[in-house]
């Protein structure tokens, strides 16, 4: 048997049906402007991370890629992290807290490219780039073992990466961890 819905359940939905929120994605105009304008402003990392490791700073197509390593040693793996947010979002806090999680429990060195986001680019535009930032980083990684991974809506594009890379080079040796989450 159902349970009938508390009286704050039902006052919220009551609120909800009332606001005007569903005008807002009516049109794709509107919602395209809406994302675009809800944007974080700085999706840099943590000024912590600047301290806590060596934190080298790249571009490719005119797009900032950060590289995050223990500040001594050599790291014995090289992960390249695709960041979650609905292909629309930029990098957010509770990514780059996983990151720090990340780096302080693995001997890993940790690439995130700021990759292009919807809906100014496509699929194929956002795909494209990330291979093209792999690609690199097996140029410069040499015989460390890379690990694609990512979370959320990163997570489908790191699998989407690996299927590309697999079906471009057929002795290609990488690890691949497509989605975990974030709770």
């Amino acid at each position: 048997m159902r349970e009938k819905p508390s009286l704050r359940s039902r006052i919220l939905e009551w609120v909800l049906w009332r606001l005007p929120i569903k005008s807002r994605f009516v049109n794709t105009e509107g919602l395209r402007e809406r994302v675009i304008k809800s944007r974080p402003g700085n999706p840099r990392p943590p000024r912590s991370f600047y301290r806590r490791y060596r934190v080298d700073e790249g571009m490719r197509e005119g797009r900032k890629i950060f590289t995050h390593s223990p500040r001594k040693g050599r790291p014995r793996l090289h992960i390249l992290y695709l960041h979650g947010g609905a292909h629309v979002y930029e990098m957010m806090g509770l990514q780059w807290s996983m990151i720090r999680r990340l780096l302080d429990r693995s001997d890993a060195a940790v690439t995130v490219p700021l990759y292009p986001l919807a809906p100014e680019h496509t699929c194929e535009q956002i795909l494209q780039f990330v291979m093209g930032v792999y690609d690199a980083l097996v140029k410069e990684a040499g015989e460390t073992p890379i690990v694609i991974l990512g979370d959320s809506s990163g997570g489908g594009l790191s699998l989407a990466l690996a299927q590309a890379v697999a079906r471009c080079r057929e002795a290609a040796t990488y690890e691949t961890c497509t989605s975990f989450s974030l709770a």
